[in-house]
């Protein structure tokens, strides 16, 4: 579509709110829809954005309706419409996988000063459940960064200096501001792909232009030009389609064994609870409310028939302490996750949650024995951790962190030091590794005195 005098063809107000009319009906429909499934998205800013496009755009059709003997103003301010940005924003997000956001604003800081509030970036699309950063960029153009080499041209001090730093283009900026942003705000402790999508440019349109995309390819930003374009399946580099991007094998901690029985998680509360209730089961049951970790997390990680295993002392330290402090119900949960002797667990599992359970996840868990290890391959951070210099973690818990680390396997934990830990020594190890090294998430208690509230 062409806006307003660009040699093709114009289109009136009119046509252009009807458009926008009709995409913002479009949105609506699908938040509809986006209400009967458990997956939400942020879209909200993004549809009160085509929201105000339309309200604008209604003005322009009302002032042509007062003035059409005037053909000048069917056209006016139509120019300066952002519909075919949010247009292109919407086409895009339809093709890429697990879109949980639109339109989303990251804040993080580059140096921390009293006084400086965090920078921030805007990204168009969040994809891949957060792993992808898509950025479209309809206003670049050949005429856009040749005005902007003019602009150097006025301002530099040296008239026969005609080599200008890539660096000042803002398509240039934009992808480093993206980039630094990645930096800051890892998700699970890996660093957001960036996809910078210009669809009014093009390769080949002159060697200078292919000097800036080159610069900003190597920064380490993908590109997709032109408007042809088909869509690259490279678009997911990491194996995400499952929507968790973690190994075929877990490693479990205590904390997420206790999360998968625990009656908190797997039964929804109803009515006002217990003034005397100790503050944290409350705050855990009430975050259940809001996001419940099994439907919302754990089950959409465990399935896929992925091999779910746990450490030997993990194991025996989870059935302590479900002995002493497990409800009736918690502890058959935690007989049918390890019992071999169960026919059908998964079946057995269902009967006693009221979350809808993965078929694909596979029961019973398998206890294993730490691995013998090279200690010459040991991390620092680590070989203190295994000497028990380092006081941070229980002996169990070590055993949870050389488990997933000997075994390049992702280990899903509510503990954030085996969370800090493992982010920052299996990126070390194998730093072109994209996998999970580990899935955090909230803790949960088992609540043996809790009968009444059930």
């Amino acid at each position: 579509m062409t806006v307003n005098g660009s040699g093709k063809h114009k289109i009136s107000s009119l046509d252009l709110y009807e458009c926008c009319k009709s995409l913002e009906s479009e949105i609506c429909e699908f938040r509809l829809d986006m209400c009967t499934k458990t997956k939400k998205i942020e879209i909200s800013t993004f549809h009160n954005n085509v929201k105000s496009e339309v309200g604008y755009l209604e003005k322009a059709v009302s002032n042509h309706n007062d003035n059409n003997s005037n053909n000048n103003v069917k056209y006016s301010g139509i120019s300066s419409s952002n519909y075919p940005f949010y247009k292109a924003v919407w086409t895009e997000a339809k093709l890429i996988p697990d879109v949980i956001a639109l339109t989303k604003t990251f804040y993080y800081e580059v140096e921390r000063k009293p006084s400086r509030k965090a920078d921030h970036v805007k990204v168009d699309i969040v994809g891949n459940n957060g792993f992808l950063w898509v950025k479209l960029s309809t206003g670049t153009t050949k005429r856009s960064l040749e005005f902007e080499t003019a602009d150097m041209i006025v301002d530099s001090d040296d008239e026969g200096d005609n080599q200008y730093p890539f660096d000042e283009f803002s398509i240039v900026k934009t992808a480093k501001r993206l980039l630094r942003a990645a930096e800051k705000i890892k998700i699970q402790h890996i660093q957001p792909q960036i996809i910078l999508i210009i669809p009014n440019l093009e390769r080949g349109e002159s060697v200078f232009i292919d000097g800036i995309l080159d610069y900003i390819t190597s920064l380490g930003v993908e590109l997709y030009l032109g408007q042809n374009r088909t869509v690259d399946k490279r678009i997911v580099s990491v194996e995400l389609d499952r929507g968790f991007p973690g190994s075929q094998t877990l490693n479990f901690d205590v904390t997420t064994l206790i999360a998968l029985v625990s009656d908190i998680s797997n039964t929804i509360f109803q009515g006002p609870l217990d003034c005397s209730l100790h503050s944290a089961l409350r705050a855990q049951i009430q975050g259940e409310q809001q996001t419940p970790i099994l439907k919302d997390n754990l089950f959409h990680c465990i399935g896929s028939g992925r091999q779910l295993t746990c450490p030997t002392s993990a194991f025996e330290k989870f059935m302590e302490i479900l002995d002493a402090l497990g409800s009736e119900k918690e502890k058959a949960r935690g007989k049918v996750l390890f019992s071999p002797l169960i026919t059908n667990p998964v079946e057995e599992f269902q009967k006693l949650t009221v979350h809808k359970v993965a078929q694909d996840m596979i029961l019973p868990i398998k206890v294993l024995k730490v691995p013998d290890f090279d200690a010459s391959v040991i991390p620092s951070e680590l070989e203190l951790m295994i000497r028990g210099y380092d006081t941070r973690l229980s002996e169990v818990a070590r055993d949870v962190v050389l488990a997933g680390w000997i075994n390049n396997w992702t280990t899903i934990t509510a503990n954030s030091q085996v969370s800090k830990i493992l982010g920052r020594e299996l990126p070390r190890r194998d730093p072109s590794s994209l996998f999970l090294a580990v899935h955090i998430h909230h803790g949960r208690s088992l609540l043996r005195h809790l009968g009444e509230w059930l």
